[in-house]
């Protein structure tokens, strides 16, 4: 707050210009310069001297200028937070399923360390979190398959596996005779209704590169960027789908039934994506050691 202003306010909370300027720590002449200049300034007289009294104007200015007191105090204290690393926004890219299983119980005991930190998510493909990512939009990524890029730091989470689901009766209309937990082929699926990601999407160009491999064609029934959506269409008995091997969880009931896929030899590589940075602030460095700690126990 400007100086002569300051003199003022505190000059009208001790009702007296003495204690005004010991509190601003100016010498009295000096304090009544300032709120001389301050009435020029503004036009109008602030205080009756002899007796202490505040004009009309001089009450509402001293109102003004408590609340604006206030408000900088807190915002200076607010900076320091951010500065400290205690208060702060992180914007987190993730697929939309994945962020279902994993932040409501990692947040609850990350506001524990970090209560003051707020949370923006965006859901989509890795591709496309990517991008975001390069422009500044997103803080953090959590991805698959990413490979190295320079002005990226790739902290790797989990390998898993890639499986089928589906209701064993759609199976067996197909494929007669094959059991529950049996190995399946890209060929020995293409002939059920199938769900799958969207074209675009890292999952699916994996499942391209081995079915260019096995000279077979997948003609998705639908396509969906959700897994949750996928899985109702599954346990509805319309489709069957393929999972990464930390969302089967999400697959239950009577008729959820797994399948691996034969031949496929690739994993899905999941990663936290993160811009480098030289001055982390804290509240991010704690939230990459929760996240992989809740994926190291995820591995176990």
């Amino acid at each position: 707050m400007e100086i002569s202003y300051l003199v003022f306010l505190y000059t009208a909370e001790e009702k007296s210009i003495t204690k005004g300027a010991a509190r601003a720590r100016v010498s009295q002449q000096c304090a009544s310069q300032h709120i001389r200049n301050l009435e020029r300034k503004l036009g109008t007289s602030l205080l009756c001297r002899h007796p202490f009294t505040l004009t009309a104007a001089g009450k509402q200015l001293a109102e003004g200028l408590q609340h604006l007191e206030t408000e900088e105090r807190q915002l200076q204290k607010a900076v320091g937070e951010i500065i400290s690393g205690e208060r702060g926004m992180i914007r987190i890219g993730c697929n939309a399923t994945r962020a279902r299983l994993l932040f409501p119980g990692l947040l609850a005991r990350y506001g524990e360390h970090c209560p003051k930190v707020r949370f923006t998510f965006f859901f989509g493909d890795t591709v496309e979190l990517i991008r975001q990512l390069h422009t500044g939009k997103l803080d953090m990524v959590i991805g698959v398959n990413q490979q190295a890029q320079p002005q990226l730091e790739r902290i790797p989470l989990l390998e898993e596996t890639l499986f089928f689901v589906c209701q064993p009766k759609l199976v067996e209309q197909a494929l007669p005779g094959k059991k529950v937990g049996q190995r399946l082929t890209l060929e020995e699926i293409s002939r059920l209704p199938l769900c799958r990601n969207l074209p675009e999407s890292t999952l699916t160009q994996m499942l391209e590169r081995q079915a260019a491999k096995e000279n077979v064609l997948l003609e998705p029934a639908c396509t969906c960027s959700d897994y949750t959506y996928q899985i109702d269409l599954c346990q509805a008995g319309l489709c069957g789908c393929f999972l990464p091997e930390t969302l089967l969880p999400l697959w239950q009931g009577e008729v959820a039934a797994v399948w691996p896929l034969a031949g496929m030899e690739e994993k899905l590589h999941i990663d936290l994506i993160c811009a480098v940075t030289a001055a982390r602030p804290r509240y991010e460095k704690v939230l990459i050691r929760m996240i992989r700690q809740a994926y190291q126990r995820v591995e176990k």
